[in-house]
């Protein structure tokens, strides 16, 4: 009896860290995430995934991957603009994402400041070498090193 228990144990344990079901046993994620969070945490009708990789991105309620997962961070919604969360790559370089799931801002900065913190809508930025410069609330670079 133990063995069965420990072995359903297990079963439900794999499901819910690989895939989201419905209560019908629709399968509406293929099992390919380590772990599904809650949606509507950081966008409505939205859930933070992690990749086998250990890798973040998000997913809709539907199932349909909207950022796929290739950050080691994603930070909440609106912290340095409105509408944008501020990710990091695997090579820790920083960068930005909308609320449609785009990439604003290419990671590839050291550091970026808040906006407005220099010059209003521009946050000063540090490239890979230690450069400064600024982008502006598109995501453009301003005053570029290169």
């Amino acid at each position: 009896m133990k063995t069965i228990c420990l072995s359903t144990l297990m079963l439900i344990s794999s499901c819910i860290m690989s895939g989201q079901v419905l209560h019908e046993k629709n399968e509406i994620v293929k099992p390919k995430y380590l772990n599904i969070d809650s949606f509507g945490k950081y966008q409505k009708d939205w859930a933070l995934v992690m990749s086998i990789g250990g890798f973040l991105g998000f997913i809709d309620d539907n199932g349909n991957e909207i950022v796929e997962p290739k950050y080691i961070n994603i930070a909440p919604f609106g912290e340095y603009r409105k509408n944008w969360a501020l990710v990091t790559s695997l090579e820790g370089f920083l960068g930005f994402i909308d609320d449609d799931g785009n990439e604003i801002v290419k990671p590839k900065y050291q550091n970026i400041h808040s906006f407005g913190e220099y010059q209003k809508n521009w946050a000063l930025v540090v490239d890979m070498e230690g450069l400064l410069s600024f982008i502006d609330e598109n995501g453009n670079e301003i005053l570029s090193t290169k």
